[in-house]
């Protein structure tokens, strides 16, 4: 009988996940982690292997956690834009996590010599495109928006909208001033669908 592990892995997952998306990957030393994880270096590498299979796992917990909180908006709401709305006031306003998209920061973050990561936050970006442009054919299917639309086009302006409101967002611009631009890129959106609503 293999030895009980003395930590639940989610848990550490998410605390590592969260150390990462504030410091970046680069700005996160192994010691950092050590303190943040309460681990010592052997059983981090014991348990994860290294700190870029961590971070992959982290990115694995942030994309999971950041598709279920979307598709639980869209599930709940009378409507697509009424779902999209509430979900990036969640991310735009949840203040105990970080504002800007912990993936838009991998990219921007990431030296070429990680192509791994920046290949998997490429990827993680373009499956939730994937994930708009389904909840967008379905607003289409029931005439929310202009049965015309390129839902491709627009599920990439949306994202594009999403990860600028972050990053303004995180520089801790005034909250009336980040709903304001909210209300400007919902109606730019709202325009671009040709929605009803």
């Amino acid at each position: 009988m293999g030895r009980q592990q003395r930590y639940d892995r989610t848990e550490t997952v998410e605390k590592a996940m969260n150390l990462f998306w504030r410091g970046g990957y680069s700005g996160t030393s192994m010691r950092d982690l050590e303190e943040g994880l309460d681990m010592r270096p052997g059983s981090i590498y014991a348990n994860f292997g290294n700190k870029e299979q961590l971070y992959k796992e982290s990115m694995d917990l942030y994309a999971d956690k950041s598709f279920t909180a979307f598709q639980s908006h869209i599930e709940k709401a009378d409507s697509f834009m009424e779902g999209l709305e509430l979900f990036i006031k969640q991310l735009l306003f949840t203040y105990e996590t970080p504002c800007s998209c912990m993936l838009a920061k991998t990219l921007a973050d990431i030296n070429p010599d990680s192509a791994a990561l920046r290949e998997k936050a490429s990827q993680m970006i373009g499956d939730f495109e994937d994930t708009l442009v389904s909840e967008l054919e379905k607003a289409k299917a029931s005439e929310e928006i202009n049965r015309n639309c390129d839902v491709r086009s627009l599920a990439r302006y949306i994202q594009v909208q999403i990860i600028g409101l972050r990053s303004y967002a995180e520089m801790q611009k005034s909250v009336i001033t980040v709903n304001e631009l909210l209300d400007d890129a919902l109606q730019a959106i709202r325009k671009k669908a040709g929605s009803k609503n």
